[in-house]
């Protein structure tokens, strides 16, 4: 695989400014400028940690800028990878009626289904009453809006069976507190802010995040990835294992 010409400066860069780390950059830079990406991923590994390390030492100790922003770029394109797949789940779902009142039941400990809704929303994780479950909804933004504003959103949250609150708030949302909003998060005028207030901002600060995906122009992230990375590495985790439950001849 050949760098282009924006990588091969980020190589030059990062062995000209991080001398003590050289052979990281040596190890991932062939000689003739190519990445060694498909047949040694631990020395891509160095390379990508080298690059963020460089970039993020110009913000002082502590910074890890550069890293966040990739992980969150990182966690969109893993978003893209599983969509398909996620359409195929939901699709699996919905053919055979596995709503919440006939529910896909599989390794004797896990459920799915989906909700009917005109977006797509389901519903998957484990049967366990103090476990949370998974659920995933998206927002597609109508054409002739503002070019900036996000045209495709995806939420995963987590919920529970029963809620609970702390000094008034609701710390573990459940289906129904969702559905009550319309599957649509974001503060809304009519909101009871004091229980919604945890649940309003529709990004890595609502209670029970996972990922938030947003599709701009030019554009796609998912915000605060670094904070929720073990959460996202289940939810994709997950979707694999649902995906192969559903699709039994892949």
């Amino acid at each position: 695989m050949k760098a282009d010409s924006s990588l091969k400066g980020i190589g030059a860069e990062v062995a000209a400014r991080a001398k003590v780390h050289e052979h990281w950059a040596g190890e991932a830079l062939e000689t003739s400028g190519q990445l060694q990406l498909e047949n040694d991923p631990m020395c891509a590994a160095k390379f990508l940690a080298q690059v963020c390390d460089s970039q993020d030492e110009k913000y002082g100790l502590g910074s890890q800028l550069c890293l966040e922003w990739m992980l969150e770029q990182y966690m969109a394109l893993e978003f893209e990878r599983a969509y398909p797949w996620i359409q195929q789940i939901h699709k699996f779902l919905v053919d055979g009626e596995h709503s919440i009142r006939n529910k896909f039941e599989y390794f004797n400990d896990s459920e799915a289904y989906f909700i009917d809704h005109p977006q797509m929303v389901m519903v998957w994780g484990k049967t366990y009453q103090d476990e949370p479950r998974f659920l995933l909804m998206d927002r597609i933004s109508p054409k002739g809006t503002d070019p900036y504003y996000a045209r495709q959103r995806f939420w995963v949250r987590q919920i529970w069976r029963q809620t609970r609150k702390k000094h008034g708030f609701i710390q573990q949302p459940t289906l129904k507190h969702y559905r009550e909003k319309g599957f649509d998060l974001g503060y809304k005028e009519g909101d009871n802010r004091k229980l919604d207030l945890l649940t309003t901002y529709g990004d890595f600060r609502d209670v029970g995040h996972v990922l938030s995906y947003e599709r701009m122009t030019g554009r796609k992230s998912c915000e605060g990835a670094i904070s929720f990375l073990p959460r996202s590495v289940e939810f994709f985790f997950e979707v694999n294992t649902l995906w192969c439950q559903t699709t039994p001849n892949q």
